[in-house]
């Protein structure tokens, strides 16, 4: 509109110079003669050069008539270019009998190749204000001097006229606006009126080609319409307008967008009221209907009316966008599109009443405010949908649900604030099924490639699970050889470009979630992202009847990437934990205490796996590993290599420990580890090994000890076994590791009863010697009392006889010696055949 203004004000200018110029040239009789007095003239009324490089051309009856030909008007001092206007040919005629009467009447006035150059400068000024005021600046050359001086006007410059018609043909206009940065150029510009009578209606109907570079936007124009002017009355009407364009150009999301424009306008100055009736806009098959009023125009103008739409199709829209849909989109969704609202403008406040745009899919109503309209515009206001089905908005892009009980309603609602650079967005309300979310959100420098970002959010329970798509079963591929390298590069992990442009400072809490399977309670997530760093900071939750504390910073702001994690969970249960994730039975119970400290580099996952370092230590109590009773295993071994059978009674699966600790160090992607400690009242395990996270393998050797007691699971069956030492090693990819649990047992087991069995007839035998020599020496000491006895007695008796018996007693003496002699080599014969049996019958020989 203030094109098309600026447009008029320098098409009056024109015709106003040239009937200023025919007035003076009609009364000298020699035209051509006095081009330097009408000039001069011009210049003292306008304080610009007017330029007639043509003849001129005049008739007196019964038509003055008025012709110039290359005519030009200098533009205003400081602005660029040397024309303010330019006319290739014109032509004015006025009938003469009128004139007796006082009346003056214009029949009609051609210009043809007109230039027009309107400008604004950097501070707002234009190249025609000073044609509008009762002084004008001239600028002469007289010599070498430059003299500048001002001029009173007798007459206000351009003065209303009453013609029979305008005709303008192949013109061209520019405006360059060095204030907003913008150029428009009119060209090709034709316009023809009919007879302009005062308070009589004329028909005119205009076509052009408008460009504007800065825009990106080229646009060919036609507009036709009636308009009647009234000033006694000081009421202007627009009837029947009709505005056809059709535009191209970088600037439009088009690649060619047609519109058209249609309806009435009538101005009362004198009421100070407008009303624009009738309007129908269509573009891009969307039919808008709207009606404007206004009043207060010369004071504090209030402009209010409506817009609403007709339904159209947003599907249809977005293919003439070039936008494509997913081909499993319910375009249905897309039908009865509509945008209505209802909007009031009163100084420096624009109000937006029930506002309403949406779909047959969804529908968004609210209510907005716009205030500082001339200085600092700030917007507010209030935004909402009704409640939807946002199932079929899933489905269309390819979202299903595990549970289809869910996706089946849903409403949002948002106060909204925007001024300069901030946006707000407060007392949000999101409801999805039974889950809600509740907050505030701020975004700052709005204009920026990537916005500052502020919130604090609060979420009730939602179940994730439900919401993603039903897992699959994956068929087993066959085994492959692996891929040689071919050397190509992984693909960065991060986006490190946008990583640093973020600036976020915000918190989610939610009071329970649910995600594969592990239930989470008070969740607390602080999100922080500024200079290149995002951080997770102390993030904590209530996990499993324990708890979880958690930071996580990603620096990207160097070269390269750099990741820490540190993680601790306190009494968190085991056995639920794992049931959840598992959606089985779990294969640990326990209270779990578990720090993790990580530290890595690099853009891929094999750099931050390779390039890990760090610490774990883990730390289970009053648990049970499930799944295996190792006290029932080691029995069942050693029946079988005694074989016997145990008892039909099953033992339950699970190994009981009071204590299960382990911790590694973490040192360029590999876990070395040395002090695993289980504690129970059957074993002790400990042992040592590595794992490499990059090779995803492990070798690692545990050692089993067995220390039964009387009490405890299965002990007092195995206290014989007490101190056997079995050595498993479990080695391989993580996906296949290997291990002979009961294979380790049975050798172990076997080794142990052999070296028992080879103990016991090595002490056997030497009991059986203790024994023998304990009776040998017993039988020697009572021969050897008896002898003495015997001695003794018959020392008595041989007193007298000593000398005569003494060859007989030495004689009986070497008898009774050889008789025990005998009597020790039989007893000694006897026992030793006696052992020899008992060691063959107890060795089953």
């Amino acid at each position: 509109m203030k094109l098309l203004k600026r447009l008029l004000l320098g098409l009056i200018a024109v015709v106003a110079l040239v009937v200023i110029a025919g007035a003076v040239l009609i009364n000298t009789i020699d035209l051509n003669r006095h081009k330097d007095r009408i000039q001069q003239v011009v210049l003292d009324k306008t304080g610009r050069e007017l330029q007639i490089n043509g003849e001129i051309s005049a008739s007196f009856f019964p038509w003055i008539g008025l012709s110039l030909n290359d005519v030009s008007f200098a533009n205003a001092l400081n602005f660029a270019g040397a024309d303010f206007a330019k006319v290739s040919s014109s032509d004015l005629r006025v009938q003469v009998l009128p004139l007796l009467t006082g009346t003056i009447n214009v029949n009609l006035v051609e210009l043809h190749g007109l230039e027009l150059t309107l400008q604004k400068d950097s501070d707002g000024k234009t190249n025609w204000d000073d044609l509008m005021s009762t002084t004008a600046v001239v600028e002469t050359n007289n010599g070498t001097d430059d003299v500048v001086q001002e001029v009173e006007a007798g007459a206000p410059v351009i003065a209303a006229l009453s013609v029979g018609g305008l005709v303008v043909s192949d013109a061209r206009v520019l405006w360059s606006d060095q204030q907003a940065g913008n150029e428009v150029v009119l060209e090709s510009f034709n316009l023809q009126t009919g007879a302009i009578r005062l308070a009589e209606p004329f028909e005119f109907e205009t076509d052009f080609t408008f460009s504007s570079d800065s825009a990106g936007v080229a646009a060919d124009v036609t507009v036709s319409g009636s308009i009647t002017a009234n000033p006694a009355d000081n009421v202007y009407q627009l009837s029947g307008l009709q505005l056809k364009t059709n535009a191209s150009g970088s600037g439009l999301p088009l690649e060619r967008l047609e519109a058209s424009v249609s309806g009435e306008l009538i101005a009362d100055l004198d009421a100070q009221t407008f009303d624009v009736t009738g309007l129908q806009i269509e573009a891009v098959d969307i039919p808008i209907r709207a009606e404007i009023h206004g009043t207060g125009l010369l004071g504090e103008p209030n402009i209010f009316g409506n817009i609403k739409s007709d339904p159209f199709d947003v599907a249809k829209l977005l293919s003439e966008l070039k936008i494509e849909l997913p081909p499993s989109f319910d375009q249905s969704l897309l039908t009865d599109a509509i945008i209505g609202a209802e909007f009031q403008q009163s100084g420096e406040q624009l109000l937006v009443k029930e506002f309403v745009a949406g779909t047959s899919g969804i529908r968004l109503n609210g209510d907005m405010q716009l205030t500082n309209l001339s200085r600092s515009p700030v917007l507010s206001g209030t935004i909402s949908s009704d409640n939807f089905n946002p199932g079929p908005w899933a489905a269309s892009f390819g979202v299903e649900p595990a549970d289809k009980q869910v996706l089946q309603q849903a409403k949002i609602s948002a106060a909204v604030r925007q001024s300069g650079q901030l946006l707000s967005l407060n007392n949000i309300d999101i409801d999805l099924d039974d889950f809600k979310l509740q907050g505030n959100i701020e975004v700052t420098d709005i204009n920026a490639a990537v916005p500052a970002l502020k919130f604090a959010l609060a979420g009730s329970e939602i179940d994730l699970d439900q919401y993603l798509p039903a897992a699959t079963e994956e068929v087993p591929a066959a085994e492959e050889s692996a891929p040689a390298d071919t050397g190509a590069t992984a693909a960065p992990l991060f986006p490190v470009d946008l990583l640093r442009e973020l600036n976020i400072d915000g918190e989610v809490t939610l009071a329970r979630l649910k995600a594969a399977g592990i239930t989470v309670t008070d969740i607390a997530l602080p999100i922080v992202a500024e200079q290149g760093r995002l951080e997770l900071t102390e993030a904590r939750a209530a996990l499993y009847s324990g708890t979880v504390f958690s930071s996580l910073a990603l620096d990207v702001a160097a070269d390269e990437p750099r990741l820490t994690l540190s993680t601790n969970l306190n009494g968190v249960q085991a056995e639920p934990l794992l049931v959840d994730v598992l959606q089985d039975k779990a294969p640990l119970s326990g209270a779990a205490i578990l720090s993790i400290d990580l530290l890595s580099r690099g853009n891929t996952i094999d750099d931050l796996l390779g390039r890990s370092s760090g610490a774990i230590n883990t730390r289970f109590t009053d648990g049970a590993l499930n799944g295996i009773n190792i006290a029932h295993e080691i029995r069942k071994a050693r029946a079988f290599i005694g074989g016997q059978q145990l008892s039909a009674v099953e033992s339950e699966l699970k190994t009981d420990f009071t204590e299960l600790s382990i911790s590694a160090e973490i040192e360029n992607g590999v876990l070395h580890s040395d002090d695993l400690a289980f504690k129970s009242p059957l074993l002790r395990l400990s042992g040592e090994g590595a794992v490499s996270l990059v090779e995803q393998s492990v070798d690692y050797l545990l050692q089993v000890l067995v220390s039964a007691t009387s009490e405890g699971q299965g002990g007092k069956e195995l206290t014989e076994l007490n101190g056997l030492k079995l050595p498993v090693p479990i080695r391989g990819k993580f996906n296949d590791l290997s291990t002979d649990f009961t294979g380790v047992l049975i050798a172990g087991l076997k080794s142990d009863f052999a070296n028992q069995l080879r103990s016991r007839k090595d002490a056997l035998i030497e009991k059986q010697k203790a024994i023998a020599a304990e009776r040998l020496k017993q039988k020697e000491d009572e021969l050897k009392a008896r002898l003495q006895a015997e001695r003794e007695a018959a020392e008595a008796k041989a007193q007298e006889r000593r000398k005569i018996l003494a060859e007989k007693a030495r004689a009986k003496q070497i008898e009774l010696e050889e008789q025990i002699e005998a009597e020790k080599s039989a007893l000694k014969d006897k026992l030793e055949n006696k052992l020899k049996k008992g060691l063959s019958d107890l060795l089953g020989n």
